[in-house]
């Protein structure tokens, strides 16, 4: 508690001090511009966070952009997370022990934009043989330009490829709406991963911005600040999993999800389904019969996670 103390009045005089300055220190990965503040002429930072939360400001001297001035070019975009993506998954086991994930993606009444990009992270770059859907674009993205993929049936710790699905023309999952039919096949079994949503491929800023601007703006193109991001179902373990590993897997999933607030850790469902995890962990795999918590399913999340334990730990 006494570090957190510290830490809270080390950034709050952070705070203070930048402010004088035009903008304040941010707990994101960008300063905050300070609302009513105009950026300094002398400033070398150039993108901020603000002057709302669902904004960035963009300003830098005008001579980046060829003109001989003293003045900032400044603007205002919208940030791509302003969605609120529910996706609902089935999953069905097929012919050749290949499975068919089947989505549709809901966003919420309350969202302030249209889900545009959505993605899906895979942990092996064998673990979908096919993704698609009747109008949205499909694409196969790796993790990072840096990434180097595994041999296949190799899964990573952290995600390797994201299966992407990219709106039409005025095609966008708008608030209050659902888009179904997105589809994947694979040899995986099913398990916890995550789900991706934006607004836009790119944020809404000129072709011609300087290329200091764009190397500041590339941290909020990484996926975890572009994107809202959600638990979901997907293609997680390879036939040589054994039932405690993917037990355990699930288990661990699960308590992250509770820590979230994704899930209620008090729900019968919940209960029932760590106290038979546990189980299958203590016991190195046995089988156990878990139709009764299957049963108990009761939110969206609750019944995604029931379909897929059905299949991979039955």
């Amino acid at each position: 508690m006494k570090l957190m103390n510290i830490s809270l009045i080390i950034a709050i005089f952070i705070t203070a001090a930048s402010a004088e300055q035009g903008y304040t220190i941010s707990f994101g990965p960008l300063p905050s511009v300070v609302a009513g503040s105009p950026v300094p002429l002398d400033s070398t930072q150039f993108v901020f966070v603000g002057p709302n939360i669902s904004q960035l400001t963009i300003s830098y001297p005008s001579v980046l952009a060829g003109t001989p001035s003293a003045d900032r070019i400044s603007f205002v975009v919208g940030k791509l997370d302003q969605v609120k993506p529910a996706v609902s998954s089935s999953v069905t086991d097929g012919p050749a022990g290949a499975y068919t994930y089947t989505y549709a993606i809901h966003n919420d009444l309350s969202a302030t934009d249209g889900i545009q990009v959505w993605s899906l992270s895979l942990p092996a770059s064998d673990a979908a043989t096919s993704a698609s859907h009747p109008s949205w674009n499909t694409t196969m993205e790796v993790g990072s330009p840096s990434t180097v993929l595994p041999p296949a049936g190799m899964v990573g710790l952290t995600p390797v490829l994201f299966a992407s699905w990219h709106a039409p023309a005025n095609g966008a999952v708008r608030p209050n709406s659902t888009v179904s039919g997105f589809q994947i096949v694979s040899h995986y079994r099913p398990g916890l991963t995550f789900v991706y949503a934006r607004s836009a491929e790119d944020y809404a800023v000129p072709a011609t911005l300087p290329a200091p601007v764009s190397s500041q703006l590339d941290v909020m193109r990484q996926r975890d600040w572009m994107n809202k991001r959600i638990t979901g179902i997907g293609p997680r373990f390879p036939d040589d999993w054994t039932r405690d590993v993917v037990a355990a897997d699930f288990r661990d999933g699960i308590a992250r999800l509770i820590v979230a607030g994704e899930l209620d850790a008090s729900s019968n469902f919940v209960t029932m389904l760590n106290t038979s995890l546990d189980t299958i962990i203590s016991s190195q795999g046995a089988p156990i019969p878990l139709a009764s918590v299957i049963a108990v399913a009761g939110s969206q999340l609750e019944k995604n996670i029931a379909n897929a334990i059905s299949l991979s730990l039955q």
